[in-house]
C-alpha cells in the first residue's frame, strides 16, 4: 500500500499523470503518461526487489503485448505499442522501505527507454 502511494507521488512529481490502466491486468503496477510519453511503474515495499528480468525491455514489451486483446486495457496497449516503437516508454521503480513502524520516504530509479537493458533493468 505505501509503495503505491510513494509511486504515485513520485510519478506526479516528475510530471506524469495516471492513465486509465485497469486492475484486470496483472504485470505492470501502473502506467503513467506525460503527453505522448509513458512511464511503466513497478512499486516495491519493505525489502521487495525486482525479479531477474522484470522491467527489462523484453519484459515490458511482452506485457504490452499481453494487454493488446484485453477488453479493459486494449486501447491503452495500442497507444503503448505506438509509443514503444517510437522509444517513448520509460520505466520507474519505486521502493518505500519500512523501518519498524516508520515508513521511509520513497526512493526511485527512473530510466529512459534508451537506458533500459534488453534483459535487465
Amino acid at each position: 500500500m505505501f509503495e503505491k502511494l510513494g509511486a504515485e507521488l513520485t510519478a506526479r512529481a516528475k510530471g506524469f499523470v495516471p492513465t486509465d490502466f485497469g486492475p484486470a491486468y496483472h504485470g505492470f503496477d501502473n502506467i503513467y503518461r506525460n503527453g505522448k510519453r509513458f512511464v511503466i511503474l513497478e512499486a516495491k515495499g519493505g525489502s521487495g526487489t525486482l525479479a531477474k528480468t522484470q522491467m527489462s525491455k523484453t519484459w515490458i514489451r511482452n506485457n504490452i503485448e499481453k494487454m493488446l486483446g484485453d477488453s479493459v486495457n486494449g486501447a491503452l496497449a495500442d497507444e503503448l505499442m505506438r509509443a514503444w516503437k517510437e522509444g517513448a516508454v520509460d520505466a520507474m521503480v519505486v521502493t518505500t522501505k519500512i523501518a519498524g513502524d516508520q515508513v521511509q520516504d520513497p526512493e526511485f530509479v527512473f530510466k529512459t527507454f534508451a537506458e533500459i537493458g534488453k534483459d535487465v533493468f
